[in-house]
């Protein structure tokens, strides 16, 4: 892979959060959304903000950037302080008491144990752990490490961090992929299925190869269509059903995964498909774009998304230094 090429992937990744990101929110927490109310918005021109979801993706790419590596206590004060600027981004209750704590001088351990004494399972630490997955692409026992250990801060139950881990890795693996050829699902759910622990996750997974091979013989068709017909309606009702859509990580990681299984060549159907599935739809896309973004790269944006998304200059930027630092400039 050419330097060029991966420093776009890098961009791209980021950018995926921050688009899904943004494209979810105004839909979070509708029980349907239809394929046309998700165009209409793509096909706008106002501002696209983005919430906590990429605000947290922003300042763990920050940390690793500052750190050049992952440094929990430099992330937490990061996180805390970015709260503290723009605490209107859509937090949840939890981190933001967190954040609180933690700029009031409590470290972020006790923190995290005084807001969630058994650890929070929310998918906090799988949103924002993009930037993580790019920078350890290419040292695996790290990465599950580093996620683990940065989804501590503020998801600290075994469940939250065991997300960070499966999204860290799909990232990852999405980057050393090869977008002129098929994803090879059965490789990759393999690898992801040699990192879950929990009875849950596992379960999970082997709903969604399932599901995929259900869905993998008309869904690309109808997601380019925009058509939601009734196989598009069955096809959510499914997911609802064996993957979830909720907040936490459990209910929406591998919901990410799914939507990035059956639509990885074209940027734009896996987000507008995870959006109509309802629910937590911000942070399903964002990390549905966060993989989608790794695989093939800024130049699967539309021009058009990426100048209407805030701050869009700023999230490019921190995708060009994560990659500088990893190569060593």
């Amino acid at each position: 892979m050419t330097a060029y090429v991966l420093e776009d992937r890098f961009v791209g990744s980021m950018l995926g959060t921050a688009l899904g990101d943004a494209l979810g929110a105004p839909f979070e927490g509708r029980a349907r959304v239809t394929v046309p109310e998700v165009e209409n918005l793509i096909a706008g021109r106002g501002q696209l903000r983005y919430t906590d979801d990429t605000h947290m993706s922003i300042g763990l790419a920050q940390s690793l950037v500052a750190r050049r590596g992952l440094d929990e206590d430099h992330l937490a004060q990061t996180l805390a302080e970015n709260h503290g600027l723009e605490p209107w981004r859509g937090y949840g209750e939890g981190s933001a008491r967190v954040f609180r704590l933690i700029r009031s001088g409590v470290h972020w351990r006790e923190a995290a144990v005084q807001v969630n004494p058994g650890g929070s399972y929310g998918n906090g630490g799988a949103i924002r752990v993009a930037p993580l997955g790019l920078f350890y692409f290419d040292r695996l026992r790290e990465l599950e490490l580093a996620a683990e250990r940065q989804s501590a801060v503020t998801h600290a139950n075994s469940l939250g961090k065991e997300g960070a881990v499966l999204q860290a890795a799909a990232v990852a693996y999405a980057l050393r992929s090869d977008p002129r050829k098929p994803v090879d699902i059965s490789q990759f759910l393999g690898y992801l299925g040699s990192l879950a622990r929990s009875k849950v996750y596992r379960e999970k997974l082997r709903s969604l190869k399932d599901l995929v091979e259900q869905s993998c013989p008309w869904q690309s068709e109808l997601a380019h269509r925009g058509n939601q017909g009734v196989e598009m309606e069955q096809e959510m009702a499914r997911v609802r059903a064996a993957l979830g859509n909720g907040v936490t990580a459990h209910d929406s990681v591998v919901t990410a995964l799914y939507f990035f299984l059956t639509s990885p060549d074209a940027f734009l159907p896996g987000i507008i498909r995870a959006i109509s599935l309802g629910g937590d739809t911000d942070s399903i896309a964002a990390m549905t774009g966060a993989i989608t973004g790794a695989r093939l790269g800024r130049g699967a944006i539309p021009p058009e998304l990426e100048g209407r998304l805030e701050n869009h200059s700023l999230i490019e930027e921190m995708g060009t230094r994560l990659y500088e630092i990893k190569a060593g400039f």
